[in-house]
């Protein structure tokens, strides 16, 4: 991976200022632009920190560290500079890092900023929406930062193996069977998921009048539960149907998956019973003997009942953590047993979907695949924060069993929920019983944007305005404008969905970055002989205010790119994007380009490029297609 200058100078600050002060431990600090461009380029305020451990005035501190980083090389940097009340400033030579820079990004193109350094296997999980109704704007959020999660990991010199966990044996999937049997609702001309989306809803309130429903729900339960039996061949056909809804609701998208790994196939292949020995047998397990607990098994944590997880119910039934983490074992290849395998078919991406054997329900000729296995360094389940004790539990649990390895590699990426604003909800016809600023989407009370809704809602707005767009075209803006709401916020934040706000088409946009490429496109389409190759790079003496910037964000992509990767958060990547492509807009309304001498021409057309390849770069990471043309 290309090291930024800011890395650079920061290692270097690092290293130095250990030398001098061996007594203490130099604190974490960042190199950052300078509010008054005056100082210089970059700067750092490590003297102001340094000041309270040393107990030593700042400017002192900072003309030491100066001294003996002056008598180093830093590439690009031709001045070091020290101000009140104790900052470290460095002046860049932008004609020398930009001829530098603009060879890299122009000769790597797509690699650039990637690592080139093979890392390890990953296992992504993500979306796992329940299949039983369609799938809404909640779960996009799970599969579009579980999709860009691992775009940027391979990115980072990870292999990548994306699984989607389907639950067709839990409540939900009952409900549906229930619902099945009791209502004389037709599906008509609706989708299969939006019929089940209906009735799904409908049977929740006949549950709370007739106790038989709901002993009847249990009944189902236990039969699918049980598997090769007329109910869990019923759910089986239907949880099938429902799942290709989901995988054509998200292709548009470019969210794709390696492998579906069915609930049913865990109980089947009896993952969970040799894990339960192997708890007992070290004691992790305990069977409770009194309290609400009674005759179930479970994980003792803290010291209140209320603490303790039930991993088995008293009445022998496995929980879902259970379950979860048995599954979680075999991803990292501590389990002896394995699954078949199957091909589901090859998807928009041209990429082959595996599946487990149950996901070969609908199939006429199910064809054994082979799953290629390898070690697998890291687990990374992408789950919404409400089930973060249960994530807890399960790495706790690996801990005490032996596989710290493993544990301490377990990594969940818990994000919020996504809720409705007032304005949404009225939107879709529903009158909130009580009067505040956003409420929960509720499958069960049948409160929620749908996806493919919403795609469709945006693509007529987005059409409204631009009639001429090709369909094709038109897609591709609906699905960025949608992707790049969501992923903007960070994983932890709350979303509230507001439909004026997703189809917004200016400001921190999708589409605004997909314009910014378009018209880096546009410019160098209009200079149809000029080739990077062939021309000669002589930087201006004086170089804008406006192209420095430029300079400066192209340079750290890299260092944005690993720290997305390292952080688990897409997030920083659109802040990135968002930033470039401002910056660009400043910089061509202030430097014409083909008006310019040949040398300024030359330059400019060369920044350009440079940011059209970023712009594509990370746009293509993000999940985002690159548009040439609007």
């Amino acid at each position: 991976m290309d090291m930024a200058l800011s890395q650079k100078i920061k290692d270097l600050i690092r290293e130095e200022a250990a030398i001098l002060w061996p007594e203490i431990n130099i604190p974490p600090f960042d190199i950052t632009e300078p509010p008054n461009p005056e100082f210089g380029d970059l700067s750092t305020p490590l003297p102001l920190t340094l000041s309270k451990m040393l107990g030593q005035k700042p400017m002192d501190i900072a003309d030491k560290i100066k001294d003996k980083i002056s008598k180093k090389t830093i590439e690009h940097v031709k001045e070091i500079t020290v101000t009140s009340p104790g900052y470290i400033n460095f002046n860049i030579d932008f004609a020398k890092l930009s001829k530098h820079l603009f060879h890299k990004v122009l000769t790597q193109k797509e690699s650039f900023g990637t690592s080139k350094e093979t890392k390890g296997r990953v296992i992504i999980e993500h979306t796992s929406v329940n299949p039983n109704k369609a799938a809404h704007v909640g779960h996009l959020r799970n599969a579009c930062l579980g999709d860009s999660l691992s775009r940027i990991m391979a990115s980072n010199g990870w292999t990548i193996e994306i699984q989607n966990y389907i639950d067709n044996t839990g409540a939900q999937v009952a409900d549906i069977l229930v619902a099945m049997e009791t209502l004389p609702d037709r599906q008509g001309r609706k989708k299969f998921d939006y019929f089940c989306w209906d009735i799904y809803t409908k049977i929740q309130h006949f549950y709370e009048t007739d106790e038989n429903l709901k002993n009847r729900r249990e009944e189902i339960l236990h039969l699918l539960e049980e598997g090769n039996n007329e109910i869990a061949n019923k759910a089986l056909e239907i949880t099938n149907k429902i799942v290709d809804c989901h995988l054509q609701t998200l292709s548009p998208f470019g969210i794709y998956y390696n492998l579906l790994v069915w609930e049913s196939d865990i109980i089947k292949a009896n993952l969970w019973p040799a894990v339960f020995e192997d708890l007992k047998a070290k004691k992790l397990i305990t069977l409770a003997k009194s309290g609400e607990q009674e005759g179930a098994y479970v994980v003792e944590f803290g010291i209140e009942e209320r603490q303790n997880k039930i991993m088995v119910k008293s009445n022998g039934n496995a929980t879902y953590t259970a379950k979860d983490l048995a599954y979680q074992l075999w991803k990292f290849g501590l389990t002896p047993i394995d699954f078949a395998y199957y091909l589901r078919g090859i998807q928009n991406n041209g990429l082959p979907l595996l599946t487990t054997p149950s996901g070969t329900k609908l199939m006429d000729n199910s064809t054994p695949a082979t799953r290629k296995f390898s070690p697998t360094t890291k687990v990374i389940n992408v789950i919404d924060i409400r089930q973060s004790y249960p994530q807890e539990v399960i790495k706790s649990i690996l801990e005490r069993l032996g596989f710290k390895e493993a544990a301490s590699n377990y990594v969940h990426l818990k994000y919020d929920v996504v809720r409705l604003s007032l304005a949404a909800l009225k939107e879709l016809g529903i009158k909130p019983e009580e009067d505040k600023e956003s409420y929960a989407m509720s499958g069960r009370e049948g409160i929620g944007v749908k996806i493919d809704d919403l795609f469709k809602k945006t693509g007529a707005k987005i059409k409204k305005t631009n009639p001429d767009l090709l369909p094709e075209t038109l897609d591709s803006i609906v699905a960025g404008t949608i992707r790049y709401y969501i992923l903007k916020n960070r994983p932890e934040k709350e979303v509230v969905f507001d439909f004026d706000e997703a189809l917004r088409t200016d400001g921190n946009t999708g589409v605004y970055l997909q314009y910014a490429y378009a018209r880096c496109h546009n410019i160098l389409q209009k200079v149809p002989n000029w080739d990077y190759q062939a021309s000669k790079l002589v930087a201006p003496t004086e170089i804008s205010l406006e192209s420095a910037k430029i300079i400066k964000l192209l340079e750290k992509y890299p260092e944005v790119l690993a720290l997305a990767a390292e952080e688990f958060d897409p997030s920083l990547l659109t802040d990135y994007a968002f930033e470039l492509a401002n910056n660009f807009a400043k910089f061509y309304e202030k430097n014409p380009v083909l008006q310019a001498n040949e040398e300024t021409k030359n330059f400019r057309l060369q920044l350009v490029a440079s940011v059209k390849q970023i712009l594509n770069n990370t746009l293509s990471i993000l999940g985002i297609i690159p548009l040439e043309k609007i």
